[in-house]
């Protein structure tokens, strides 16, 4: 959770722990700007690796994972898939 932010609270992190991966060259990071929901978290999960099987760049297959669960009843609030960026290469 708030793995895109860096606070007092993630102790030992200098800068967010999304960018202290990509200072140690990952290409790409998906990380929350908040706390998140666990069952929503996964759902979006599951679909944006979906996205990415059917060779979705990796902006879309997380655009692609945020509207279903947009139009999911259970997860249809912001709250739980506005939190998620894309750090790094989106290709």
């Amino acid at each position: 959770c708030e793995t895109a932010i860096n606070k007092e609270l993630v102790r030992g992190w200098n800068i967010s722990p999304a960018n202290a991966f990509l200072e140690r060259r990952v290409k790409s990071v998906v990380a929350s700007l908040w706390k998140v929901d666990d069952e929503a978290t996964s759902v979006l999960m599951n679909e944006f690796y979906r996205g990415l099987s059917r060779n979705l760049d990796k902006v879309d297959a997380l655009r692609a994972a945020q509207e279903k669960l947009s139009r999911d009843p259970r997860f249809s609030h912001p709250f739980f898939w506005g939190a998620f960026v894309l750090y790094g290469e989106w290709k």
